[in-house]
């Protein structure tokens, strides 16, 4: 579960702001696999429960994902219901939009599951409105938060609670003693929940969930406030804990009964992204002065490594698979751009991943066993044109609205996720400007059949090369509001994310 959880705990940044003035120069392409050829996928629109939009966020991203590997997405989705809290401050838990924009939703928002080619509601506890589901086990077990129908009487929202879902009933797993609201972030296979509480105080407490045993205080590293994050098959589990009204904060590793402090760079702040099967732990930790931050790489063995950038001053790790291949972004030289990166577990050398052709700016989301990678190319570094990009087998980053059909009227975005069958999850931008979750399956020898699928195979530099099929300036689709909600969320560190003067 990423770190965007710690925005419950007040002043505590989700992504420490790497001072990187962007530079709209021109960039030195990385050399790439001349002779690579990329499948053809056929594009699935998730669709929506009657609203306008869905979503396909990724927000497991962790050991289990927001899409499993047997081709399962989870989400959100609109209802066409009008949406009674949107009166109320925006719980940054209680939806979607409220996670990723910091405004309620017009519409109800209801977790989702796609499979089998069906959109399901996986509901909302009695009395709730809008709920959001933040991960999915690989053995079908959902975890994320749901309202309940009580506005918080400290905190002034509607109130959430930690639910799991399982076999197609909604569990509430309740709260900390004597707090009003929880969430989850995290399960896995053995049914162990992590997540956050709200105690008696107010506080934001990190809890493991277990049957028959509740919730569990995890505690801090001295401090107030924790988060539980990532939970892995051991059992294992990394987060943060800092001060409650301060922004400082640390990156910890939890196991059997002990917190440990990931060490930092020296700056305020310091965060985990991801933690694979091994214990092994990535992040961003700011540099003395708070100004940068570099990613790095932790173990109990090793300790923690500064992972570097491509040359310029700061760096994002945002995944790490279980052979220990971290993919992120890193600044290049001068500070000129920011480039999705990849870290080898063999020698942890950064490889700089390029952009979509005619793009400044890019950043790798996933990284699956398979060493494909999937994340977001920006053309102006600034959250108005983007592009979901595959990269594989030495390159280049391929624009993924090159490989689909022409006509489907969506724009693909952000690919969130990409399992270890190479199916693609994301989101794109519709003609009229909604967000609709996606999924991508490969034409390849692993989905014979499949309706639709164009099975010969295209050369990687030329598809690269090739424009594509959808027009891709989607501000030209969408209204100034929901432009700039959108770049808020896509934005590169150091980037512009909003209209210059």
């Amino acid at each position: 579960m990423k770190s965007r959880f710690s925005t419950l705990i007040p002043a505590m940044a989700l992504f420490t702001a790497l001072a990187i003035p962007v530079r709209l120069a021109a960039q030195n392409k990385a050399e790439h696999n001349s002779n690579h050829k990329v499948h053809h996928y056929q594009l699935v629109d998730l669709g929506t429960f009657g609203g306008p939009q869905s979503w396909a966020p990724g927000v497991g991203e962790g050991p289990g994902g927001a899409l499993s590997n047997a081709g399962g997405v989870i989400g959100a989705a609109n209802t066409p219901d009008s949406n009674p809290n949107y009166s109320y401050p925006c719980n940054p838990f209680g939806s979607y939009t409220c996670l990723y924009f910091g405004t309620p939703d017009l519409f109800v928002e209801h977790a989702s599951r796609f499979e089998n080619g069906a959109l399901t509601d996986l509901g909302v506890l009695p009395g709730g409105y809008n709920s959001l589901v933040a991960w999915i086990s690989r053995n079908g077990t959902f975890v994320g938060s749901s309202e309940n129908g009580v506005i918080d009487p400290v905190n002034g929202w509607p109130e959430i609670h930690a639910v799991l879902w399982k076999d197609g009933q909604i569990r509430d797993l309740g709260t900390l003693q004597g707090g009003n609201e929880s969430f989850a972030g995290g399960v896995n296979n053995l049914g162990q929940v992590t997540g956050a509480s709200f105690d008696a105080a107010n506080n934001t407490r990190a809890f493991l969930w277990t049957e028959g045993h509740g919730l569990q205080d995890l505690g801090t590293l001295g401090a107030c406030c924790a988060i539980a994050g990532t939970i892995n098959e051991l059992g294992q589990i990394s987060g943060e804990s800092g001060l409650c009204d301060t922004c400082n904060q640390d990156a910890f590793f939890w196991e059997q009964g002990h917190m440990l402090r990931i060490p930092d760079f020296g700056g305020p702040i310091s965060f985990h992204e991801d933690l694979n099967n091994r214990g092994q732990v990535v992040g961003q930790s700011d540099l003395p002065g708070g100004a940068n931050a570099h990613a790095f790489l932790w173990d109990k063995k090793n300790g923690v490594t500064d992972l570097g950038t491509l040359g310029g001053s700061g760096s994002v790790a945002r995944w790490i698979n279980d052979a220990g291949d971290v993919v992120g972004g890193g600044s290049t030289p001068n500070d000129q751009a920011f480039h999705a990166t990849l870290w080898r577990h063999r020698d942890l050398k950064i490889i700089d991943l390029g952009t979509v052709d005619g793009d400044a700016c890019s950043v790798a989301q996933v990284i699956n066993s398979e060493s494909q990678v999937v994340g977001l190319s920006d053309t102006k570094c600034d959250g108005t044109v983007l592009h979901a990009f595959l990269w594989e087998k030495g390159g280049p980053a391929v624009d993924l609205n090159t490989l689909v059909s022409h006509g489907s009227g969506l724009q693909l975005t952000y690919a969130t996720d990409i399992n270890d069958r190479g199916e693609i999850a994301g989101e794109a931008i519709t003609s009229n400007g909604d967000n609709h979750g996606f999924l991508l399956i490969p034409c390849d020898e692993n989905h014979p059949g499949v309706e639709g699928c164009d099975y010969s195979l295209v050369d990687a530099p030329a598809a690269a090369s090739r424009p594509s099929p959808v027009a891709g300036d989607i501000s030209s689709h969408t209204s100034p509001q929901s432009l700039m909600r959108r770049m808020s969320r896509h934005h590169f560190p150091g980037a512009a994310i909003g209209p210059k003067n």
